[in-house]
Formats: C-alpha cells, sequence, structure tokens
C-alpha cells in the first residue's frame, strides 16, 4: 500500500481594518490550526457571517447586499453561496435589525 504525500495546511488569509499597522504586522507572526467549522462555532453570537467556504464578513463593517454578495465599506464585494445566499442575507438582515432594537415579525 503505497501513502499518499501529506497535505499543506491551508493558509488563513485575515484582514484587518481600523488597526495600526504595527497591531497588524503582529498578527502575521502567529500561525493557527483549527478547523474553519470550530472557528465559526467560536465566533457565534458576534457580527461574523460565514458568506462562503472559509470567508468570515464582519457585519460591522458591511455597506450593503448587492447582487448575491456584500459590499464592504473599503469597497471589496464577496459574493456568497449560491445555494445559501437567501440565508445568508436573512442572517445579515436579521443582525442590523437586532442592532436596531427590533426584531423580525
Amino acid at each position: 500500500m503505497s501513502q499518499l504525500p501529506p497535505s499543506r495546511p491551508r493558509r488563513l488569509r485575515i484582514t484587518v481594518q481600523g488597526a495600526a499597522p504595527q497591531d497588524v504586522q503582529e498578527l502575521r507572526t502567529f500561525r493557527v490550526r483549527i478547523p474553519f467549522g470550530r472557528v465559526q462555532e467560536k465566533l457565534a453570537g458576534s457580527p461574523f457571517l460565514l458568506v462562503n467556504r472559509g470567508v468570515l464578513l464582519n457585519m460591522d463593517h458591511i455597506l450593503r447586499t448587492r447582487d448575491n454578495g456584500f459590499v464592504m465599506d473599503s469597497g471589496a464585494f464577496f459574493t456568497g453561496r449560491c445555494r445559501s445566499y437567501r440565508s445568508t442575507r436573512r442572517a445579515y438582515e436579521d443582525y442590523l435589525l437586532g442592532r436596531a432594537g427590533h426584531t423580525r415579525a
């Protein structure tokens, strides 16, 4: 039986907005190995929204929804998963309603 070659760890790209350059440089020195599902569990109840495989958005920095994605305050555009975009958008709208002190009827 032949062994499969070891898989390379995937890199996680993190974009930090509103942080000082020295703070961002410090973040680059950390390496974390954790399944993405666990990251999502840890962030439950926070303003982070999983919009696509490996893409978490801070809902406080979303300017608006457009087509099948989200426009960020930096101008970046992230598309949502086709199958679950409706529920992802609904989660974002519920977040906005909650911040405004309202609930969906």
